[in-house]
């Protein structure tokens, strides 16, 4: 008579399952990964939104300076989107532009992006929309030697300076942008004309 098998036979090591060591060991890993994901969540956020803003600066730095040497013929995006120029409100995009190229000065506007998501440009988002501050000069363009006297009043260089983001108050945030201040130099051909908007001396180019 064969004795009978017992149930209590170890079973090879590929069926066994996990001990409470190795359990342990795991959720160990698993937490130690969580936390330098997490660590590096906001890092990640904090570099897409200042790659979105200097985006938007970019395209609206290409839009003014398309606007500026056309003298804003046309543009009624302006009016929507410019909150100010030099402290004073602009309804009228020639006010916009005009007050921007008064020659000799630091022309400051306050800006909602124009480029960016649609949500954003619309009047009712202006408390939460991304605002910079855009900053303007218009000086002669110092002709080369030998050359006409009349070219430093037809060659004009503009510098624009963007800063961001800015505060609902007005003021630049604490940490600024990795790219801010940019700063844009271009020349523009054409005649600075003096001219009256609303009856306000505003300067435009004109070829």
């Amino acid at each position: 008579m064969q004795p009978a098998l017992s149930h209590t036979r170890c079973r090879p090591r590929h069926e066994r399952g996990f001990n409470m060591v190795e359990i342990a060991i795991c959720l160990g890993v698993i937490a130690i990964a969580l936390v330098a994901i997490i660590g590096v969540m906001p890092t990640g956020m904090r570099v897409t939104q200042d790659n979105r803003e200097e985006t938007v600066i970019d395209q609206d730095a290409r839009y003014f300076m398309q606007a500026i040497r056309l003298g804003a013929a046309g543009d009624v995006q302006l009016a929507g989107q410019v909150e100010s120029v030099n402290g004073q409100s602009a309804n009228d995009p020639l006010l916009v532009i005009g007050r921007l190229c008064i020659p000799d000065q630091v022309n400051v506007a306050i800006v909602r992006g124009l480029s960016g998501p649609a949500a954003e440009r619309s009047a009712a988002s202006a408390p939460v929309a991304f605002r910079y501050r855009l900053s303007s000069e218009v000086r002669p363009f110092p002709p080369p030697p030998n050359s006409p006297p009349q070219l430093s009043d037809y060659l004009h260089e503009v510098t624009l300076r963007f800063e961001w983001p800015l505060r609902p108050d007005g003021t630049l945030g604490r940490r600024m942008a990795s790219g801010s201040p940019r700063i844009y130099r271009f020349l523009v051909s054409g005649t600075l004309m003096e001219t009256n908007v609303s009856g306000e001396t505003i300067f435009l180019f004109r070829p």
